[in-house]
């Protein structure tokens, strides 16, 4: 009996640092936006969480050298797409918003989950490197795309534990 107060007083403490370190090292900036958004398209927050931490750590100002821009690192040519499909009005600078950028990435995040029947790891892959490359798993054979799905995974892992 005292061996097994012990574990499990080991486990909540180990569980306790995990959740003392994603509070310091996870943000949760726009929190109640995407939950909003998150519950609109019927998408994981903790997902989207995730997505936004590896993209651009919650920046609204990044932008990538390859063009993507703000929070979601969205590229303005599937912005404006997912908009025009969606009938959201939109403007590139209004990529540099949050609302807008949330919106527009929930929404593509959304159009992959169902595309990809739900394979998170595909979805990330998508998000990451196109969705023309995961067919005969292609992705796979790009190393920056491996460790962004890999990293992605860990955060959304991190968050889960701010989030259960």
């Amino acid at each position: 009996m005292k061996k097994f107060f012990i574990i499990s007083l080991l486990l909540v403490l180990i569980l306790s640092l995990g959740v003392l370190y994603s509070k310091l090292k996870f943000p949760v900036k726009y929190i109640n936006y995407v939950t909003e958004i998150s519950e609109k398209y019927n998408v994981e927050r903790i997902s989207i969480l995730a997505l936004i931490k590896a993209e651009s750590n919650f920046r609204e100002t990044a932008i990538s050298s390859k063009g993507a821009v703000g929070m979601m690192q969205l590229m303005p040519s599937t912005a404006k797409w997912i908009a025009k499909k969606r009938g959201i009005k939109f403007d590139i600078n209004d990529l540099y918003k949050y609302k807008t950028n949330i919106e527009i990435g929930v929404i593509y995040y959304k159009y992959l989950y169902e595309n990809l029947n739900g394979d998170f790891e595909k979805i990330l892959a998508a998000y990451n490197a196109g969705i023309s490359r995961i067919e005969n798993e292609q992705w796979k054979k790009i190393s920056e795309t491996r460790k962004y799905v890999w990293k992605v995974k860990i955060y959304r892992f991190f968050y889960s534990l701010l989030f259960r």
